[in-house]
């Protein structure tokens, strides 16, 4: 068979093996056409050098005689020097690996370590040695250093130092010392107390936490497995400094590893014997080297480090005053010409990596972003630079993350403003809802409405589904049919209050509607109030019976209407009527002069009067108590603000998914107007159907770049449902509905997919969303919305049943039902 081709070698040692089979290893070596013939003397040379000549001119080979060397007893064979003293390494590799230069690519250092490595079972520790110039050979990683240079000059040292092994002599017998430690294992093959080859391999980290049993158990049977073409089939001794491996043959198998590793040695003739470890050095050594010599690669940011050191003036001079030899201050070291302060390396006035470092220790997982204490602490244990803590503390006060998911430890921003005192009784009012009660004789709402003078307050059932309509038919039914239509309503922001029936009502009535500020219903703090007395009062009744709430709602109101009310220091009833409500059981009777009536009626304004002061002095003690836990925070027109979405259970913002694990904060947004004491209004995007002007509580000023990505505002709900906005428009075409041509465009809605996109009547679109600019909205595929009839012809779809037949695999139009996937979510959360 011809060279060159894939099979050619082995084929030829396949014949050659043939040819000398019945003496090789006895006194012939043969690779391919280099043959060694070896003897103990000079007869039984000749003898084998005859036999060696003959026997392959059978096959038709025959040697060549400028290429023989006969009767010598020193010769170069495969890159070895062969004598009666031993083997030893080539000269001429030698001068080869003495004379390489500084390798300067992952080529060139291959070539070094490929001729290294031919001759490392002459080498001690030759893996540590070479450790970090294999190192090198990583993706990405070529990066040559000082730790390299000092590696690469270590190699050739050794190298060209290297000992004579013994030639292995087969009638005598071998010598196995073997050894493990925490990290490696080490084996030494000797015989006469002269090392005939070496070897040591690293742990993987599994094997490392294995017991010193079996860690030992795993160096014999790794070190039998390397040696295995000098001791299989004679006898040897293995030497450990394992005790309990001294009757490994008769022990019973235990463990995997037993089982395991045992099969492998019992092929081998040998006898193991203790030896403590402070005798066998040699693998003991061996064994260990991979800790003494432990080294690791120099990384790219380092090399940057020392770089940079170069150029800042302070280190510099440093390195300057360690270069002439100059005794340096005791808390300072030079190492690899980096500086280190009591240990700490000393990071360069350089901004990149100072702010690499902050972002690698707060930004990352293992960072955490956390605060300035935690994160100053990780970083200095490290690193040193001048003013470090105060750009830490910078960097951390400029996150966007943190500043949109951290809850702020500090008192509630903006004083506590009290609304004014009403004049009049049941001129001025404020309502709520308490919802989500069990259902009790149908009912499951309870509506409270308050006279903010007087406190007076009348509670209403209502069904579990209201919407404004029957809200303002129970406010007519139990309060305006009583007291009349108010001048002013207080209010949160519920979906029935916002909603355009409610406004449009008491416009006409010529009362003002007063809401608290986005998701600040503290604004309407007499209500909130209210309802947890209401809901304590029940609480104490119907506790064993839940549904039963309902009965008691009565009793409730007269209970409330008739209790001492500490603002106005007396009872709202008293209040409204100017004397206190009969009792259920008269224990008096009083008497009523007609010439008194006079006198009544001035004590009831007299009354009114103590009225409006008792509760002038009621707000100004709850307004300095409150005050004592916020503190007064202002906002600049222009300034950028992160708003706070609280999902209060009265809210027009509609739930968001895993809300417990989602940002605390929204996007920023510049401030417009400054709306009395403590409310702010935003500029919000022009889609947004939030109200603008927010409690300075929900706002935070914002710290660093706005160009940076920030949540979006989510989506917000009407007492109608869900509110969603046209995104973009994905598609367009035209059907036959009825008989009838109606466009029709593909809507990707705000925050969803386009999987989830629907068709939409053009007509709907424009209607529902006059803001929504189609001209710049498309136009994919080559399509446009179409109002040629030529095009519309071109393009017409038949429909049959609903159905599209032209296009079977196109959704129906979808308008009256919501995108899946936003209805799922929102209606999750509101069961939850």
């Amino acid at each position: 068979m011809p060279f060159g081709l894939t099979n050619a070698p082995a084929t030829f040692q396949s014949l050659m093996n043939e040819v000398f089979k019945g003496v090789l290893r006895k006194f012939v070596l043969v690779f391919f056409d280099d043959i060694l013939v070896y003897s103990p003397n000079w007869p039984d040379h000749l003898h084998h050098l005859e036999y060696v000549l003959k026997t392959p001119q059978h096959q038709k080979l025959y040697a060549r005689l400028s290429k023989c060397s006969f009767g010598v007893r020193q010769i170069d064979y495969l890159g070895h020097v062969l004598s009666g003293a031993g083997v030893a390494m080539e000269n001429s590799k030698l001068e080869a690996i003495n004379s390489w230069p500084q390798p300067n690519s992952i080529k060139q250092l291959r070539g070094f370590l490929g001729l290294t490595g031919y001759y490392r079972r002459f080498i001690k520790h030759y893996a540590s040695l070479a450790g970090p110039l294999t190192d090198l050979l990583k993706k990405n990683s070529f990066k040559w250093s000082e730790l390299a240079s000092q590696a690469f000059l270590q190699l050739k040292q050794a190298m060209t130092s290297t000992p004579v092994l013994a030639l292995p002599n087969f009638k005598e017998p071998f010598i196995l010392e073997t050894d493990a430690s925490g990290l490696g294992i080490g084996a030494v093959l000797s015989q006469a107390q002269h090392p005939v080859a070496y070897f040591s391999k690293k742990l993987s980290p599994r094997m490392q936490k294995q017991s010193t049993y079996a860690r030992e158990f795993y160096a014999i049977t790794e070190a039998l497995a390397k040696f295995r073409h000098y001791l299989l089939g004679h006898k040897f001794i293995i030497r450990t400094d394992q005790k309990s491996l001294k009757e490994l043959l008769e022990q019973t198998l235990q463990t995997p590893e037993q089982q395991q590793w045992l099969p492998k040695i019992l092929g081998y003739d040998f006898t193991i014997q203790y030896k403590p470890g402070r005798e066998n050095v040699p693998a003991d050594a061996l064994s260990r080297s991979l800790l003494i010599a432990w080294s690791e690669p120099i990384s790219n940011w380092l090399l940057k480090v020392a770089e940079e050191t170069k150029q800042d003036n302070i280190l510099k001079e440093l390195l300057h005053q360690h270069a002439q030899g100059a005794q340096l201050d005791p808390k300072y070291e030079i190492k690899d010409g980096l500086v280190f302060r009591k240990g700490k390396l000393m990071i360069p006035e350089y901004y990149p990596l100072r702010q690499q470092i902050i972002h690698e220790f707060h930004d990352t997982k293992t960072g955490g972003h956390a605060g300035g204490t935690k994160t100053i602490a990780r970083i200095s244990n490290q690193f040193y630079w001048p003013k470090m803590q105060e750009d830490i503390k910078t960097y951390i006060r400029n996150c966007s993350i943190c500043q949109q998911a951290k809850i702020d430890h500090v008192l509630p921003a903006g004083l506590l403003q009290p609304l004014p005192v009403p004049q009049q009784i049941w001129e001025d009012i404020a309502m709520d809802f308490i919802t989500n009660l069990p259902s009790s004789h149908g009912y499951a709402t309870i509506m409270v409405v308050v006279d903010r003078l007087s406190k007076f307050g009348h509670f209403i059932a209502l069904k579990a589904e209201f919407n404004s309509k029957t809200v303002a038919e129970a406010f007519i039914n139990n309060v305006a049919k009583i007291h009349g239509f108010p001048k002013s309503i207080v209010s949160d922001r519920d979906r029935v209050f916002i909603s355009s029936f409610w406004q449009q009502l008491f416009k006409a009535q010529g009362t003002t509607l007063a809401m608290s500020s986005s998701y600040h219903p503290q604004s309407d703090g007499q209500t909130e109030n209210l309802n947890r007395t209401l809901e304590m009062y029940l609480r104490c009744f119907v506790y064993d019976n839940p549904k039963s709430w309902y009965p008691m709602l009565a009793w409730a109101q007269y209970w409330y209407n008739s209790s001492f009310h500490h603002s106005i220091a007396m009872t709202p009833f008293k209040a409204v009527f100017g004397q206190e409500a009969p009792t259920v059981i008269p224990y008096q009777v009083h008497y009523k002069d007609p010439a008194a009536l006079q006198d009544t009626l001035l004590n009831r304004d007299q009354l009114l009067q103590q009225l409006k002061t008792n509760l002038l002095k009621a707000q100004h003690y709850m307004k300095s108590q409150a005050d004592k836990k916020r503190r007064e925070v202002q906002l600049d027109v222009g300034d950028l603000a992160l708003v706070k979405l609280h999902p209060y259970r009265q809210q027009s913002v509609a739930l968001r998914k895993h809300q417990k694990l989602g940002m605390r904060f929204f996007r920023p947004f510049k401030v417009m107007q400054r709306i009395g004491q403590v409310a702010y209004k935003l500029e919000l995007p022009e889609a947004a159907r939030i109200h603008p002007v927010f409690h300075i509580s929900l706002l935070k000023k914002f710290q660093g770049n706005e160009q940076q990505p920030y949540l979006p505002l989510p989506l917000t709900t009407t007492e109608f449902g869900l509110v969603i906005q046209p995104q973009h428009v994905l598609d367009a075409r035209i059907i036959i509905r009825k008989g009838v041509e109606v466009q029709q465009l593909l809507i990707q809605w705000d925050l969803a997919d386009s999987n989830e996109a629907t068709w939409e009547d053009l007509l709907l679109i424009q209607q529902q969303y006059p803001q929504f600019n189609l001209e710049d909205k498309v136009v994919l595929k080559g399509k446009d919305i179409v109002t040629n009839k030529k095009t519309i012809d071109e393009q017409k779809l038949v429909v049959s049943k609903g159905h599209v037949e032209a296009d079977p695999g196109k959704r129906r139009s979808g308008r009256h039902r919501r995108p899946n996937v936003l209805l799922r979510d929102y209606h999750q959360e509101r069961k939850a």
